[in-house]
């Protein structure tokens, strides 16, 4: 049985005007079965980027990332949960935010007539 989670040489580049920086340089790991895992690291050392690319929120420019032995599609991507020590930031943004945040994450279909229903 594979890991649900296997990460290889993800690498993340941003560039402002003056500078390019390199977020993520090849990170890898995986996460066995009922592994608990957290990101760990100072300020800058790329976990919210590479939780951003695990969640679909972010694109790597290289690496490859395998949910239970496959690449993210739907199936991969209605399995995935995940939190951040900013828990609060939700109670500062609208619940329509808040819904297209999370309908994002999760890839709603059709997002804005669901909210609307829901709202």
């Amino acid at each position: 049985m594979t890991d649900p989670l296997i990460v290889e040489g993800l690498e993340k580049t941003y560039k402002t005007r003056t500078e390019v920086v390199h977020a993520l340089k090849g990170v890898s790991f995986s996460v066995k079965q009922g592994e608990i895992f957290g990101l760990l690291g100072p300020n800058g050392a790329g976990k919210s980027t590479t939780i951003n690319i695990l969640t679909s929120l972010l694109s790597a420019d290289k690496g490859k990332v395998l949910f239970f032995g496959k690449e993210r599609n739907e199936e991969a991507q209605n399995r995935i949960n995940a939190t951040t020590a900013f828990g609060w930031l939700n109670g500062t943004l609208t619940v329509e935010q808040n819904l297209q945040i999370y309908a994002t994450m999760y890839n709603v279909k059709d997002k804005e007539t669901r909210i609307t229903q829901l709202l």
